[in-house]
C-alpha cells in the first residue's frame, strides 16, 4: 500500500483512500457515516463518506512547525480541532458545519495541544494539552475540561 493512505476494509480487501500529506487525526461521525481525517501538515481536513472524499475546512497552521493533531465531532456536525502549537501557537478550533473554523478564544496559545474528545451527553469537550519547559521537555501537562461548551454554539 501507497505511504500515507488510509485504508478501509471490506470483506477481506483493503480500500485505500489517498491523502497527499499527513493524515493523523480522526473522528468518525455516525450520524452522517462519515470519518473525517485531519492532514496534519497541509491543515485540511477531509471527510471521507462512502466512496468519496472531500476537503471541508482548511485551517492557518501559523507556521511550518504547527501541526493539526486530533479531531472531534458532535451530534450537530460541528469539528474540533487541536494544533499542536509549537512556540506558543497551540489552538482548538471550532469547524461549524459549513466548514468555516474559528480558534476558540479563551485558551492560551502557550500549551500544546494533542488529544481531544467531545462527550456527548455532557456537551463538553475534553483535550489534553502541555507547556515545555526551557530545555524542551514538557512539563505542566492536563487534561482540560471545556464545560462553557454547554452553553456556546455546538
Amino acid at each position: 500500500m501507497p505511504r500515507n493512505a488510509l485504508a478501509i476494509v471490506a470483506d477481506n480487501e483493503l480500500y485505500p483512500y489517498h491523502v497527499c500529506g499527513d493524515p493523523n487525526g480522526l473522528a468518525f461521525d455516525h450520524h452522517r457515516d462519515a470519518l473525517y481525517v485531519a492532514d496534519s501538515r497541509a491543515g485540511t481536513i477531509h471527510q471521507i463518506a462512502g466512496d468519496r472524499m472531500l476537503c471541508v475546512a482548511t485551517i492557518d497552521l501559523a507556521g511550518a512547525s504547527n501541526r493539526l493533531a486530533a479531531l472531534a465531532v458532535t451530534p450537530y456536525g460541528t469539528l474540533y480541532a487541536t494544533r499542536l502549537g509549537c512556540g506558543g501557537d497551540g489552538a482548538v478550533y471550532e469547524i461549524d458545519p459549513e466548514g468555516t473554523p474559528r480558534a476558540l478564544a479563551q485558551l492560551s496559545p502557550r500549551f500544546r495541544r494533542l488529544g481531544i474528545v467531545y462527550d456527548a451527553h455532557d456537551h463538553v469537550l475534553f483535550l489534553t494539552q502541555y507547556a515545555k519547559g526551557k530545555d524542551g521537555a514538557p512539563v505542566d501537562g492536563s487534561v482540560v475540561e471545556l464545560w462553557w461548551m454547554a452553553t456556546s454554539r455546538r
